[in-house]
């Protein structure tokens, strides 16, 4: 049965996002990113992925937009 979502492991978040892929494993230990054991595997909802994307501010972005 299918639930339609998708699943990334550690190594493929960390090829998506340019991290590390033991930065990516201290996430999910701390729960920052939820995630799910199947098997040996732990695995990470790609909806929970792009939520925390979001989240993350653009370090390319002035805060105060030049403006001065």
């Amino acid at each position: 049965m299918s639930t339609g979502k998708q699943y990334l492991r550690a190594a493929d978040i960390a090829a998506l996002t340019g991290m590390s892929i033991r930065s990516v494993r201290r996430l999910i230990a701390a729960r920052t990113i939820p995630s799910i054991k199947l098997g040996g595997a732990r695995l990470v909802a790609m909806a929970d992925l792009d939520r925390l994307l979001s989240l993350t501010p653009d370090p390319t972005q002035d805060a105060d937009n030049g403006a001065e």
